[in-house]
């Protein structure tokens, strides 16, 4: 089980890789730091409901390629063997920008209880909030 969870977060974090530079910077005049927990949380909310075709949506290209039927249900897996949903324990929102293309990126990071354990999600967001990059951990 943890081979096929590295193996989701080398292909969801080799997007996040390719489109985000440094990361830790303020975020960018074009983000709204609530806007950004709330839609993070939102992911979440449908990674626990296996909502894959909302998910979809507000995926950018790059990662919605990245999505394949495999790779979401390993990672519905996740949550999954977690145990019940309990709480949100802590978000932190950090920009960064692409070294080469000069686009800036929203990263929250989201700590989340569990029955069973806690999972860390790393949600990446472009400027128009499309989803760009998704890691569990």
């Amino acid at each position: 089980m943890k081979k096929k969870i590295s193996l989701i977060g080398a292909v969801l974090l080799l997007s996040v890789t390719l489109i985000v530079g440094c990361g830790g910077q303020k975020l960018a005049s074009a983000f709204d730091e609530t806007e950004v927990e709330k839609a993070a949380q939102n992911v979440v909310e449908m990674v626990n409901d296996h909502d894959t075709d909302a998910m979809l949506a507000i995926c950018a290209a790059e990662l919605k390629t990245a999505l394949t039927d495999d790779v979401l249900s390993q990672i519905y897996a996740v949550p999954d063997a977690a145990g019940a949903y309990e709480e949100v324990e802590g978000v932190t929102v950090v920009g960064s920008q692409d070294k080469n293309t000069k686009k800036d990126y929203a990263t929250a990071v989201i700590k989340v209880k569990y029955k069973n354990n806690s999972i860390t999600y790393t949600i990446t967001f472009d400027t128009d909030m499309n989803l760009a990059g998704l890691y569990l951990k």
